[in-house]
């Protein structure tokens, strides 16, 4: 099982978009518990992507076009970093 480090981008779209519909809330619970168990469960549709910064790190797939951007702790290989959320034109 894994664990989460909510860095501050993500948790600040969380916030502003459980803010305007909580039926979003619940899909993104439901895909952080899929996470949880198995980050590479193949409902989440994850994928790596290279970011701007020629940086790596994987999208997951939420609802519609709302994605969850996150990366494997590099210290701790239990623990998913999530990075950021959003649709997938500002998140890629």
């Amino acid at each position: 099982m894994f664990s989460f480090v909510k860095h501050s981008r993500f948790q600040k779209a969380y916030e502003k978009l459980i803010q305007k519909n909580k039926e979003v809330e619940s899909r993104i619970e439901k895909t952080l518990d899929l996470m949880i168990e198995n980050p590479r469960h193949p409902g989440l549709k994850t994928h790596k992507i290279v970011t701007k910064k020629n940086k790596t790190v994987r999208s997951s797939w939420v609802h519609g076009d709302l994605r969850i951007i996150w990366q494997f702790n590099k210290g701790e290989i239990q623990i998913i970093d999530l990075l950021d959320l959003g649709n997938h034109g500002q998140v890629y």
